[in-house]
């Protein structure tokens, strides 16, 4: 026996040191993994393992809306610290619309056809790593949904929820509904003492998971919904001093982000972050493209045109990654290296991307290994 294969024998039975071997694998290599033995399978399997994989993974790419409800994948370079895929993680079909998308799955408005007519929609909970999902029902009119999101965090349970805000027609007042095949296999509606409601005059802007919360942003107030513990509370608004239109509003591995930009000519903004216990926001880094303009448009900043797809949080506190549509090139500006990357070398048809507030067109995707709990066992693709 000759000494690698000495060598290959002993890590492979030292559960330990594949363990650290594997978490830095992507999706797809880790299963096949999972086909060496039954002590490796084993491993793969064990949520604990998954938990901590799932935990390492960054965005890998970025689902943009680009018109006719169409979308595109770019690929993301600096993002994958651990390794670098060089061909796209899946063939993305074109949905109806995506809605949000929530540690590697991501929510899709789906239409279907009755009496002849597409007069009747749904949701669809789609996992494109594996495949996976599953349809969900409408829980009001179209007209009457405020917003719709995915509660999912693997690291915590298989279970995927759905969150939908619906206000009914003629009335200032909000109902909260909540889905969960696992548990109910139907909609439920939110039963607090009284229904909440907001000023006529309030507008939401956005909504998002973060660490077990549903976060609405509201042009008045800032309002949390814990998903386990069913209780709705009034948290501090982001920092700003005049009206909301241009902004950025987005999770990230654990942080929740609000940066608000002075039209999208602003060449300088700050990134706040909420402290975890809801308590405020502090600022964590001031941004200056300056430099980034120069390098990528050669010229000075006037007039600079740009839109903020996605803000991902690195490593360390300090490293950020922005992922910018500027002047119809899609790059990566990571301020912890001071470096840009170049992401739109696959002929993407920038110039479609919207400018104001990019983010709603650009959804993350994330490698997930889970096969979420929707129902009597695991879903395994009952929709296509």
């Amino acid at each position: 026996m000759s000494k690698n294969s000495i060598n290959a024998e002993l890590v492979g039975h030292n559960i330990d040191l594949v363990e650290q071997i594997l978490l830095f694998l992507p999706a797809k290599s880790l299963v096949h993994c999972g086909l060496v033995s039954k002590t490796w399978h084993a491993l793969a399997s064990d949520h604990e393992f998954a938990a901590l994989w799932q935990q390492r993974r960054l965005p890998s790419g970025l689902i943009c809306h680009l018109a006719s409800r169409n979308y595109t994948y770019i690929r993301l370079l600096d993002c994958q610290l651990e390794s670098e895929s060089r061909n796209k993680p899946f063939e993305f079909g074109n949905p109806e619309k995506i809605l949000h998308s929530c540690n590697g799955l991501l929510l899709c408005e789906k239409r279907y056809l009755e009496n002849r007519e597409y007069d009747k929609y749904g949701y669809m909970v789609y996992n494109p790593t594996t495949k996976q999902s599953a349809f969900v029902p409408q829980f009001c009119q179209l007209d009457e949904v405020a917003s719709v999101n995915i509660a999912y965090d693997p690291s915590k349970s298989s279970d995927c929820k759905v969150i939908g805000l619906r206000r009914p027609k003629f009335v200032s007042s909000y109902q909260i509904y909540m889905y969960s095949r696992l548990n109910t296999a139907y909609w439920r509606c939110w039963k607090p003492i009284k229904n909440f409601e907001v000023s006529n005059d309030s507008k939401l802007h956005d909504s998002v998971f973060w660490n077990n919360y549903i976060v609405w942003l509201w042009s008045d107030e800032t309002l949390c919904f814990h998903v386990d513990q069913e209780n709705l509370f009034v948290v501090p608004s982001p920092p700003t001093e005049k009206e909301i239109h241009s902004y950025y509003f987005g999770e990230s591995r654990g942080h929740l982000h609000f940066i608000l930009l002075d039209g999208c000519s602003s060449i300088r903004f700050d990134v706040h972050e909420m402290k975890r216990d809801c308590s405020k926001w502090f600022l964590k880094y001031s941004v200056d493209l300056c430099q980034v303009s120069r390098s990528v448009c050669k010229k000075k900043y006037n007039g600079l045109y740009y839109s903020l797809l996605s803000l991902i949080q690195g490593e360390n506190e300090r490293d950020l990654v922005l992922v910018l549509n500027l002047e119809r090139q899609i790059i990566s500006y990571r301020t912890d290296y001071n470096k840009v990357s170049y992401l739109n070398k696959e002929s993407v048809n920038s110039v479609l991307l919207r400018y104001a507030n990019g983010h709603k067109s650009a959804h993350h995707h994330i490698e997930s290994i889970f096969g979420f709990q929707f129902g009597r066992g695991m879903m395994a693709g009952d929709s296509d």
